[in-house]
This record gives structure tokens, sequence and C-alpha cells, in this order.
């Protein structure tokens, strides 16, 4: 037996049949709304990822063809990108390079990658080592955050 799945159309026309039962059709009325909240949230998904996949064929080809020709800042730009989709394997491998090609910002991102344990086994030395190398290249943020452990470790 197939199993029916109901849109948001069948939960009002549901919700419309007469009916002696008042909280029956209210019911129906909220899985109704329910449902048209998800479908609308799958469509904004849906679009996100459409416009990002847009972004990369148009012109993601071309950061990734100058990322790996040693491109610095496209190797950062392709890290970001993958870090804001959770793909941390990715992102990791292009944070790595960009900072081994002297990025600060890469080198920042290694560190929370390490402190967070993303793709990396959290390791608070690995991450301390990251930020002070991200920092010494003029990183704020990092700067910050060795200035906040120096206050933990007085305290």
């Amino acid at each position: 037996m197939e199993k029916k799945v109901l849109t948001a159309e069948d939960c009002n026309k549901l919700a419309k049949q007469k009916s002696n039962n008042e909280q029956k059709s209210k019911f129906w009325k909220t899985v109704a709304k329910m449902a048209i909240k998800q479908k609308d949230k799958e469509i904004r998904d849906e679009q996100e990822k459409q416009e990002l996949l847009n972004y990369l064929t148009d012109e993601g080809e071309t950061e990734i063809s100058l990322a790996l020709k040693g491109n610095v800042k496209s190797q950062f730009i392709l890290g970001e990108q993958y870090y804001c989709e959770d793909n941390f394997k990715e992102a990791f491998k292009w944070f790595w390079l960009a900072a081994q090609n002297g990025h600060a910002e890469a080198a920042s991102y290694l560190g929370t990658m390490y402190a967070r344990g993303e793709y990396v086994l959290m390791n608070y030395k690995t991450s301390f080592s990251w930020h002070k190398i991200a920092a010494n290249r003029g990183d704020e943020y990092s700067q910050k955050i060795l200035e906040d452990i120096k206050k933990i470790k007085l305290n």
C-alpha cells in the first residue's frame, strides 16, 4: 500500500470539510500552515544552493584554476566558500595552502578549525600555533584570541 503525502492544499481541504468537530478543523489548518512554511523553506534552501552552484560554475571555475596555479587570494576564497558550506575537509585543504603561502586570515581559520575539531582532531596546542602565526602576520582576530589566552593564564 502506497503512502500518500499530504500537501498544504490537501490539509486545507480537510480543514474545510463540514465537520461538527472544530478541533479537527483547527488541527488541519495548523498542519496546512506548517506544510506551507516547510515548503517555503525548502524553496529558499534550493534557491540558495542554486545561486551557489551558479557562482561556482560561472566564476568558481576561474577561482579554482587560479587557486591551483598558486593564487593565494583564490585559495583563501575557496576555503571560505567550503567552510560556509560546512565542507571542512575541502576548507582545510584550501586554508592550509593559503596559510602556507602567507595568508594571515587562512592561518586564523586553521587555528579555529583545530580549536573546534572541524575535520581535524581538536588540538589546542596546534590551534594556538596557527593563531600565533596569523597574529604575527597581522590578523586582528587571532591577536585578540592570543590576548584573551594571556589574560586567562594570568588569572
